[in-house]
């Protein structure tokens, strides 16, 4: 039974594929880009140029790969130009948690419907290809423009015993430090007041935690967010704001590489686990965290946002924070302290 639907996952795929194949002859051609990710190549295959826009401006920093032996391949279309819709051999009543969809979805073969763009994802581990699809690319938010492809990111690189974790990083050529915490925990007022210091970025929301003795962790995307109270403390990045039209609930998106691109970091070994948390006080402080309050703060807002998790990602994610020290960042009134004392971290 597990073979037949392992079966029937493949041959969709190969469904997805010749349909991707019609959409990029009605396109007039593909459109092909490549991209470095923590020494593997993600290769992007757009029919047309529809998506170059929503699933490349965050992925525009990072250099090409300089081998490709170890290569993820995206094949990806919209309806809209194309006129092509794939088929779903699968009811109403499949879809479950994260957006699974049932006999679609194991350790190899994983197959996703993202709610917020309507969009369809699916990945073969074992062929090292994935299918995205969406309707028009105007259904596509700025939150996953910020953040394009990140499911198949995360369960390729996690066959690979890398995580894509949901924190925000940021330090030097010598050394980096790794914010974690639940959406609204201040990481990205720390992250983007310290690059206003003079340290670099990794990430704002996502990056790669790659294993070792230390630790090493990889840029992914350049976007940054931030709620709308950020623009009056940062002001530095009103210019910045890539959608001024957003509802009022909506995060305000910045795509740093196309403003900042001297303030971007690629990878840096890891020196410490931060948790950023609001303080009445004006200054920054920074003291001690045991290991459990940087895995607590850690470990459930990635594992809960990624289908592919699994025990091993919990695993992973402990040997990090077990392998370099952790510390509370507790982040007043002024934001110009924040640099300051990150910089202290990252020196001690």
């Amino acid at each position: 039974m597990v073979e037949t639907a392992r079966s029937r996952g493949a041959a969709f795929f190969d469904e997805l594929r010749a349909d991707w194949r019609r959409a990029a002859d009605a396109a007039g051609g593909v459109e092909a880009r490549s991209y470095g990710v923590a020494g593997a190549a993600l290769e992007l295959r757009l029919a047309g140029d529809a998506l170059i826009g929503p699933l490349t401006r965050a992925l525009a920093h990072l250099a090409p790969p300089a081998a490709k032996t170890d290569a993820l391949t995206v094949r990806a279309w919209e309806s809209a130009t194309t006129g092509v819709t794939p088929r779903a051999p699968w009811g109403g009543d499949d879809y479950r948690e994260y957006g699974k969809i049932r006999g679609l979805f194991d350790e190899s073969l994983q197959s996703v419907f993202q709610w917020g763009s309507h969009s369809l994802v699916m990945l073969d581990v074992e062929r090292g290809e994935a299918i995205y699809w969406v309707g028009s690319a105007r259904q596509i938010p700025h939150f996953e423009m910020a953040a394009p492809l990140r499911l198949v990111v995360h369960g390729w690189m996690a066959a690979r015993g890398v995580d894509l974790v949901h924190a925000a990083a940021v330090g030097s050529g010598d050394g980096c430090i790794l914010l974690v915490g639940r959406a609204g925990a201040g990481k990205s007022w720390a992250t983007l007041a310290a690059a206003e210091h003079g340290l670099r970025i990794l990430a704002d929301d996502y990056c790669l935690a790659v294993p070792g003795r230390p630790p090493r962790i990889a840029s992914v995307y350049n976007a940054a967010k931030t709620h709308a109270d950020a623009l009056e403390r940062l002001p530095f990045l009103d210019p910045m704001v890539s959608n001024p039209n957003r509802p009022d609930d909506d995060k305000a998106v910045y795509f740093l590489h196309e403003h900042l691109p001297d303030r971007l970091l690629l990878e840096a070994d890891l020196r410490a686990v931060v948790v950023p948390r609001r303080s009445p006080r004006k200054g920054t402080a920074a003291s001690r965290a045991s290991r459990a309050a940087a895995l607590a703060a850690l470990a459930p807002s990635t594992i809960l946002q990624f289908p592919a998790s699994d025990a091993a990602t919990f695993e992973r994610l402990t040997a990090l924070v077990r392998d370099v020290p952790s510390y509370f960042l507790d982040v007043g009134s002024d934001l110009g302290s924040i640099g300051p004392a990150i910089a202290a971290l990252l020196d001690g």
